[in-house]
């Protein structure tokens, strides 16, 4: 997408989930408590006693001959360490259960949770912003919409993630123009740390990513073409993870009520 039309599909996602706001939790599929699509897939992370980072780095470097945090900048690289070793603590299930729970308490909406540039197509009519592909909608907090768009929507060139908070402002202000309690129910900054604790929970999600290619690592396939996608989305993901210049304030982590708090340089 470009600069103006991603500008669009802000305003345009800012009203859908104003005319979803305050989604109740029930019994019916997809709005109960808020659990995002790939949280099956986090919990895959832990197994046997240890995780898919530590089962299948060796074979990544072994297949590339190459670190996989050769690919980042060495500060973002401690950082990405600094995660691994919180998640492969005796606490690290717990911490991630608490991130959970500290999202659940956010006011809902609907989500369409994987709202990446694929599956957003552009009106040749009134130039307004569609979304397809939506078997992993949810109702959640807002940010939920926002691990997919930013680490998934756009190439390091567009220099699109540079804007991240001036573009999710440009989605915020739509959001309160069409319903103006949110505001107040919802305030901006709050919103910014919730999708930065969203951050944290989907890179759980590109390190399990590697478990998917471990059969491939297995037999060197390299031309394989499920090889080829999910190392490209693994090492896209973990360049973006360089290019927002993540540093983390971890409060209290190693007790059960720790809750991994962000923060953009």
């Amino acid at each position: 997408m470009t600069y103006e039309d991603t500008v669009q599909f802000m305003k345009d996602l800012g009203y859908f989930h104003a005319a979803c706001w305050g989604e109740p939790v029930s019994n019916d599929a997809g709005l109960g408590p808020f659990r995002a699509h790939w949280q099956n897939l986090n919990d895959d992370y832990w197994e046997d006693g240890e995780t898919t980072w530590v089962k299948a780095v060796p074979k990544w470097e072994d297949v590339y001959g190459e670190s996989l945090l050769s690919m980042v900048s060495e500060e973002v690289g401690e950082t990405i360490k600094k995660l691994v070793d919180i998640y492969a603590s005796k606490n690290g299930k717990k911490i991630q259960e608490e991130l959970l729970k500290e999202l659940q308490k956010r006011p809902r909406t609907i989500t369409h949770g994987d709202a990446r540039g694929n599956n957003i197509f552009k009106s040749k009519n009134d130039g307004s912003m569609g979304i397809i592909d939506w078997q992993m909608w949810v109702a959640g907090p807002a940010s939920n919409e926002f691990g997919q768009v930013w680490f998934n929507s756009f190439s390091l060139e567009s220099g699109m993630i540079h804007r991240f908070e001036e573009l999710t402002k440009t989605y915020y202000e739509s959001l309160c123009s069409h319903k103006p309690e949110i505001r107040e129910e919802y305030p901006f900054d709050q919103m910014m740390i919730d999708i930065k604790l969203l951050f944290i929970n989907i890179i759980l999600l590109f390190y399990s990513n590697i478990s998917h290619c471990q059969d491939h690592f297995e037999g060197k396939k390299r031309n394989d073409l499920g090889f080829k996608y999910k190392s490209r989305v693994l090492k896209t993901s973990f360049k973006k993870i360089d290019s927002f210049k993540f540093k983390f304030s971890l409060i209290d982590t190693n007790s059960i009520s720790g809750v991994i708090i962000p923060f953009l340089a």
